[in-house]
Parts: structure tokens; C-alpha cells; sequence
């Protein structure tokens, strides 16, 4: 359906975060979790990234994750369960902390950094599409 001239390129299909590495998804949620930290919560992008939690989550991201991680969440940071922006704080600083971390908490989020994604995108399939 459709013409071809109203399809993607090649070049244009390669840049979608379906093909990108391991690496760069890591990296672009890192990105963006710094970018949204010091933005206000009123903010059109915070907002905006945190209506995603239905589609993302449902209504906390709390029950997707292991109790050994939420507990060693709850030691430095308070977390907001039904915020996006809190889960991608929480995905950007156990990669910043990863060697910080208790032995069983880095086996259980796996080898850097294909592993680690690899939990993340296991318990959020949907959560990089979503806020691309």
C-alpha cells in the first residue's frame, strides 16, 4: 500500500532504534534521562514522556522489576513508580553505579552492556519506542 517515494529510504529505515546497537540504545536512554533531570516537572517533554507510562508499564513499573533491585533503588533515590522519567533516572544510574553495586544485584541486571539491556528491554519492551 502506498507509493514508494511516501517510504523511508534505506538510509532513513537504518537510523530507526529497531536497528540501532546495543550501545546506542543504552546510550540514548541515558541521554535522555539527563535531559529530562533538570528539566521542570511542568516541563512539555516530562509530561509528555511520563503519559507514556500506560503504554510502558501500566500503572507502576514497581512490579517488573526484582525486590533485591528496588530495594537497592530505595537506598540512594526516591523513586515515583508511575513516572517514566524515574524509570529512565533508574536505568541511567544503575549503569553510573554499576560497579557499585552488590555482586547479586550486577548478576542480576547482567553483563554490561548487552546484559543489562537486554533487563531493562525484557521488563519494558515497549519503553524505548515509546519515548524515541
Amino acid at each position: 500500500q502506498g507509493s514508494a517515494a511516501k517510504r523511508p529510504s534505506a538510509g532513513q529505515a537504518h537510523q530507526h532504534p529497531f536497528f540501532w546497537t546495543v550501545s546506542k540504545r543504552l546510550q540514548f536512554l541515558m541521554d535522555l534521562s539527563d535531559a529530562v533531570e533538570v528539566r521542570d516537572p511542568d516541563d512539555a517533554l516530562v509530561q509528555a514522556l511520563n503519559r507514556r507510562g500506560a503504554t510502558v508499564f501500566g500503572a507502576s513499573w514497581e512490579g517488573r522489576i526484582e525486590a533485591e533491585l528496588l530495594q537497592d533503588l530505595g537506598t540512594r533515590r526516591k523513586y515515583d513508580f508511575g513516572q517514566v522519567c524515574h524509570l529512565l533516572r533508574a536505568i541511567r544510574n544503575k549503569k553510573s553505579h554499576y560497579y557499585d553495586l552488590e555482586e547479586g544485584v550486577r548478576q542480576l541486571l547482567g553483563p554490561m552492556p548487552e546484559g543489562y539491556v537486554s533487563y531493562w528491554a525484557s521488563r519494558f519492551p515497549l519503553l524505548l519506542m515509546e519515548v524515541h
